[in-house]
């Protein structure tokens, strides 16, 4: 979520005619190895949930779908969490904006995660929170590859996929 301040540093910025990097030159260009990324699905008051956790070339994956509970553990090629990461910034996740949408009941949804060097920048779009619209595409692209991921890796286990 932008803060006010920084807020107020962009439209003081482009008042005086000089721009300020875009958030996404504050991630490295190439993906740290610290680098993490984390993707929840919560089924809200269904019991559903899958979570992805990739840290360099190790990922895991914990689950319930359907009565049927899952935890296991996976390799990462380099090549995919660079994808990942070059994907990320593309996409500006650091600058995606949220609201909070008031009085919610009962809504599950997604919440993307990613940390770097001490850094850490969540985005959700469940329970009040929601992504807003002008960002949405972004989120979704995002949404989508870590969920390619995990169908993936589901898949091979012979396990139920996300839709």
């Amino acid at each position: 979520m932008r803060t006010p301040t920084r807020t107020l540093a962009r439209a003081l910025a482009l008042l005086l005619g000089l721009a300020l990097p875009a958030c996404a030159e504050t991630m490295p260009s190439k993906r740290p190895a610290n680098a993490e990324f984390r993707y929840n699905f919560d089924g809200g008051m269904r019991p559903t949930y899958r979570w992805l956790e990739i840290r360099g070339h190790k990922g895991h994956v914990r689950g319930r779908h359907r009565r049927q509970k899952y935890d296991f553990r996976f390799k990462v090629a380099a090549a995919t969490a660079d994808r990942l990461w070059r994907l990320f910034r593309a996409n500006r996740f650091t600058d995606i904006e949220t609201r909070d949408g008031g009085k919610v009941y009962d809504r599950g949804g997604v919440t993307l995660v990613l940390g770097w060097d001490g850094k850490n920048v969540r985005v959700a779009s469940s329970g009040r929170t929601f992504v807003e619209r002008r960002w949405w595409p972004q989120f979704r692209v995002l949404r989508a590859a870590m969920e390619k991921i995990l169908n993936a890796e589901l898949k091979k286990r012979g396990l139920a996929q996300f839709k």
